[in-house]
């Protein structure tokens, strides 16, 4: 059994030693320098580059293996002229057995050395685009890019160089240490990295750490653990010296390059970052999208780690936020959609794209809940820089949206705003809200790259509460009622006196159904001493001050009953705007028992005015009003006839009054005579007591039988008459009856004295 066993280890040896013989003879007769022209011309039929190679080794013992001098890769076709890779030097060691076996399998890739440089023209084609198009444009459909196991990949000293020539941005990485393997599908590999950074515009200096532990499985590698330590200071962080820590599982897809990593955990500046990364290289370059979330950050701490200090009006203002969204990047734009941003209980919702920063290039459409813009005012007037820092370059266009926005006392709902800034003009056209109980509606252009800065403010607003407005803006002034406007104005100017000179254009306003108070204004201000024919001007104003008093003593006693508060229907005029004078011709005010209609000009830049109104009052002659002077103390003239008119009118409705107080004097002493009387009365009664009552009695029982007696009397008198009554129609009766029968006996004694006679005659 020994004798077999020494015989086979014999046979094993001698084949080993064949194999090995035959291995040594290949790497004897190969021609390194044929192998090397024909690795030059394919690399540059396949990539486009020129592959340049100083030394070739091939070694059998220890192990089989590969060892390169001075490799270097040219510059894409337009960059150059230095290389885009340099390898000092590099070896590659290849497993003994599994080649025995018909595998390859490297046992340590080392690379030392290494510079690579990558580059972006002014166009902003990067120089890696070119080989990472031929590679793709020449691999077969079918073809495998499986990459053969690798038991570690180890780079030294290695510098990667990034330069941007368009942004003028460069990035620069140093002493770079990598540790890489195995990368298999039978093991776990184990990631170690350190390197130092730096970057040109802005400037920045780091010290990056990383290590990471995956598996390797059907063409993907998968990092189960991920720690990422980077330590900065620059102009990015301009606080100090700032820490990044990032732990990211995440898988990779060695074939097509696509990078998943579903739980990302960001801490740095501050802020705690989770959220998702999808990484996939495209034609256009390499793609980015997932979620991303930060939740309740201290953004003051955070803006002062960055260097920014903010004096706000409310000191707890931006004391916390939240932000969620879902993001894509496609090498040219990061889109945010479904951004929910939460500041201080404020939300904005919406979605936002982002061009670029140098110059700002963005598109948006937000919609905000509420604002109190008031907590986010400076604590301190800023500078005078103007509207113009940082809008020269810029390019934005969105809209945007607020239920409730509150500024300077002011209260703005359903605040709809589509905002455009390109390259120094800025323009809002058809801006709609709902303010102070009216509607508004507004269109602002500036074109802040004009020199000087043009302006322009077209808009209406119909039935805004005026004492709401007038208490916004902080006057003390008592005046109530609703606002129309009009306007349409431009100007020019990089100041204000500049603005007020140029304003031009045409406003409107009328007020109506309100109330105004009717104040005295003060007398002018003295005359100072030595200046010409002051002595004049000071008699003048000293009889001006005996006639104010006058006046005012006249005032008090002819028109106690003076109203207050002047009730109007309607007031307003029209003005044409040049060079800052606005003029008009239908100044008009219909009030209680007043009409006002006027014209004049108002001198804004020169702080005057000077106004003539033909003023009816009711029952009076019109009279002539002149308002003229400064515009924070104006004077008033009013004409001497008309004056008279009214004091006229005064006096009648001041004696109208006296009478009408006598009146009721009068009435009131009536009034007052009569309550006395009747409590005369009730003392009388209350002090005869019981025997008035007693005589008061017996007085109505009298009275009550006088009353019967009376009655009585009344009907034995009725009695009496009946009776002579009834005699006296009997004696008639009987009268009558012997008056007949004397009659009857005469009548007959005529018609016997005719016979008697005719009997005598013959």
């Amino acid at each position: 059994m020994r004798r077999w066993l020494a015989r086979l280890a014999l046979v094993l040896a001698g084949v080993l030693a064949i194999a090995l013989g035959g291995a040594w003879y290949l790497v004897a007769t190969v021609d390194l320098v044929a192998f090397e022209a024909q690795l030059a011309l394919a690399a540059r039929e396949r990539t486009g580059h020129d592959l340049r190679i100083e030394g070739l080794d091939l070694r059998l013992l220890p192990l089989p293996g590969l060892q390169i001098q001075g490799l270097m890769v040219s510059a894409a076709p337009g960059f150059g002229p230095e290389p885009m890779l340099t390898v000092e030097r590099a070896r590659a060691r290849v497993r003994l057995l599994p080649l025995l076996q018909g595998e390859l399998e490297l046992g340590a890739l080392v690379l030392e050395g290494l510079e690579l440089r990558l580059e972006r023209s002014e166009a902003g084609r990067g120089s890696w685009e070119i080989l990472v198009e031929r590679l793709r444009a020449e691999r077969a459909p079918n073809e495998s890019t499986d990459l053969p196991p690798i038991g570690r990949v180890i780079l030294r000293d290695t510098v990667v160089v990034y330069e941007d020539r368009a942004a003028g941005r460069e990035i620069l990485v140093q002493g770079l240490q990598l540790d890489l393997g195995p990368l298999s599908a039978r093991a776990a590999p184990q990631l170690r990295v350190q390197a130092q950074l730096s970057s040109r515009e802005p400037a920045v200096q780091a010290a990056l750490l990383l290590s990471a532990s995956g598996r390797t499985q059907d063409g993907q590698l998968v990092v189960s653990a991920l720690d990422l330590d980077l330590t900065s200071r620059g102009e990015l962080v301009p606080a100090g010296e700032q820490r990044l820590i990032l732990a990211a599982p995440f898988s990779l897809d060695l074939a097509s390059g696509r990078l998943h990593a579903e739980a990302l955990d960001l801490a740095a500046l501050g802020l705690a970052v989770q959220g998702s990364l999808l990484a996939e290289p495209q034609e256009t370059g390499l793609e980015l999208s997932g979620r991303l979330g930060v939740e309740g950050p201290d953004l003051r701490a955070t803006m002062g780690l960055l260097g920014l200090e903010l004096e706000l009006a409310d000191p707890s203002a931006l004391a916390s936020a939240s932000l969620a969204t879902a993001y894509r990047w496609d090498g040219q734009a990061l889109r945010l959609e479904d951004l929910s941003l939460v500041v201080d209980g404020s939300t904005a919702t919406g979605a936002v794209t982002v061009a670029g920063l140098q110059p700002p290039t963005a598109w948006f459409d937000l919609s905000v809940d509420r604002l109190d813009l008031d907590r986010y005012q400076p604590a301190t007037q800023p500078g005078t820089g103007g509207p113009r820092a940082g809008l020269d370059e810029a390019w934005l266009e969105g809209r945007l949206r607020m239920g409730r926005l509150e500024v300077d006392g002011l209260r703005i709902e359903d605040l709809s705003l589509p905002l455009t800034v390109q390259r120094g003009a800025l323009g809002v056209q058809g801006a709609t809200a709902r303010l102070l109980g009216g509607g508004l509606q507004a269109s602002v252009s500036a074109d802040l790259g004009a020199s000087p800065p043009r302006y322009r403010l077209q808009g209406q607003a119909s039935d805004l509460d005026l004492a709401g407005l007038i208490a916004a803006s902080g006057a003390e002034r008592e005046l109530t009622g609703r606002l129309d406007l009009e306007v349409d104005l431009i100007t020019a100017g990089p100041a204000r006196d500049a603005l007020l000179a140029g304003l031009g254009g045409r406003l409107c306003l009328a007020l109506r159904d309100g109330e105004m108070p009717l104040a005295e204004r003060a007398g002018a201000a003295g005359v100072r001493q030595g200046d010409q024919g002051w002595r004049a001007r000071q008699a003048h104003e000293r009889f001006a001050k005996v006639r104010e008093r006058l006046v005012a003593l006249a005032t008090e006693k002819l028109d106690a009953k003076r109203p207050e508060r002047l009730v109007y229907t309607r007031m307003g005029a029209c003005f044409a705007f040049e060079g800052g004078v606005a003029r008009s011709d239908d100044l008009r005010v219909d009030a209680d028992r007043l009409q006002l209609e006027g014209a004049g000009l108002i001198d804004l830049p020169g702080e005057a005015l000077d106004l003539s109104c033909l003023v009816g009052l009711e029952g009076l002659p019109p009279m002539e009003l002149r308002v003229y002077g400064a515009l924070d103390d104006p004077q008033v003239e009013l004409d001497k006839p008309g004056a008279m008119d009214v004091v006229r009118y005064r006096v009648e409705q001041r004696r109208g009054a006296l009478q009408d107080q006598v009146d009721l004097r009068r009435t009131q002493l009536q009034d007052e005579l009569q309550g006395h009387r009747q409590e005369l009365r009730d003392d009388l009664r209350d002090k005869t007591g019981e025997g008035v009552d007693r005589l008061l009695d017996h007085r109505e029982q009298v009275l009550e039988r006088r009353d019967e007696l009376r009655g009585q009397v009344q009907e034995a008198r009725q009695g009496l008459r009946d009776q002579l009554r009834g005699a006296r129609e009997g004696r008639v009766e009987r009268r009558r009856g012997g008056e007949e029968q004397s009659a009857a006996s005469q009548e007959n004694s005529a018609e016997a004295a005719p016979e008697q006679g005719q009997q005598t005659e013959p």
